[in-house]
């Protein structure tokens, strides 16, 4: 009967020591699969980050590590730290990177193409667009600030999820959009496409800035400056506001291209003549935006000539609000008035 008890007993014991070594490979293995899974998860995650901010997250997931974290609360950490670094270098009022992460951003994708076999394509397809709003002053002075806001969050929007990026998308090209403070933005265009090819008399960078501009001019911004609303007519008290006159959203833009940096005689040289490659990459990016902020202030001249000679008062009006506000443009129409009575008397 003892001895009975006893084999039971045993039997029992080994039963539960089985189960115990089973549930216990079991915790093993979805241990195990948890940091095959973080070691897996950890570049894709901290990835989402320009190459320059990643150390300083790298480091505390490090940290993090060393308090004896379980993987999932790792993960955890590492998401939000990922996110709060981005949310630092992120322009709030439209949810997109700021001037400071286009920059991180521009020195990661030049720094990729350093070390990677020469790649005449993806050299050529490396270039940005400098944009510059026009109208928001006139937008705030006479609108109001929240205003003028709603307009640049059209624009951002646009930029974003537009028809032109959405094409270029389509076709493999990795655009991203950045603000640069106040109302500039910058767009760069990235992958294996010829940014440098001339196509219809153009080069393919320049048609894609042109196309941004005629998408700017079809967003509906009728709500934010009504010219049909009394209290905006009155501060146009001794102006002429043309009868069907509606305001029109634009953009002037400028280009820059990484290959016309590289092959520029008067400009490389003074890169290859920085000792270190850190000072190298960050001139190639100041004469991008040297470049480019250029070729954007051409633009919006020759937008302004193109308005001021039209001979369309709608255009004219435009070019008033563009130059100035509600407060002064009525020197500029009278100035205006009065070279067409001069030369309606020399005729």
């Amino acid at each position: 009967m003892l001895e009975s008890n006893s084999k039971n007993f045993e039997e029992k014991r080994s039963a539960k020591e089985s189960i115990i070594e089973a549930h216990f490979l079991s915790l093993k293995e979805a241990k195990e699969r948890e940091e095959k899974d973080t070691e897996e998860n950890f570049p894709k995650i901290i990835e989402q980050l320009p190459k320059d901010l990643r150390l300083d997250v790298k480091e505390k997931f490090d940290r993090f590590k060393s308090y004896g974290l379980t993987q999932k609360q790792l993960l955890f950490e590492l998401k939000t730290e990922v996110r709060n670094t981005k949310s630092a270098y992120e322009d709030k009022r439209f949810n997109i990177p700021n001037g400071s992460y286009l920059r991180y951003e521009m020195v990661h994708l030049v720094d990729t193409l350093v070390k990677e076999k020469i790649n005449l394509t993806k050299i050529r397809g490396l270039g940005m667009i400098n944009f510059d709003v026009n109208g928001l002053k006139a937008i705030n002075d006479i609108a109001g600030h929240e205003k003028g806001t709603e307009y640049l969050k059209r624009i951002a929007e646009t930029f974003k999820s537009g028809n032109t990026t959405k094409s270029l998308e389509d076709n493999g090209v990795r655009v991203f959009v950045s603000s640069n403070g106040g109302d500039e933005f910058v767009i760069i265009l990235s992958d294996d496409i010829n940014l440098a090819e001339v196509k219809e008399g153009y080069i393919f960078i320049n048609k894609i800035l042109e196309s941004y501009q005629k998408e700017m001019e079809l967003i509906d911004v009728g709500d934010i400056i009504d010219f049909s609303d009394p209290e905006i007519i009155s501060k146009f008290d001794e102006i002429e506001i043309p009868g069907n006159f509606i305001f029109t959203a634009s953009v002037s833009g400028g280009t820059a291209l990484l290959e016309e940096i590289l092959t520029d005689e008067t400009i490389f040289p003074e890169i290859e003549h920085e000792v270190d490659y850190s000072e190298k990459l960050s001139k190639i990016i100041s004469d991008l935006f040297s470049i480019s902020d250029k070729r954007g202030k051409k633009d919006k001249a020759a937008f302004k000539m193109e308005l001021d000679q039209s001979g369309d008062k709608n255009k004219e009006f435009l070019l008033m609000l563009l130059k100035r506000n509600a407060e002064t443009a009525l020197i500029e129409q009278e100035n205006r008035e009065l070279k067409r009575k001069l030369l309606g008397m020399e005729e």
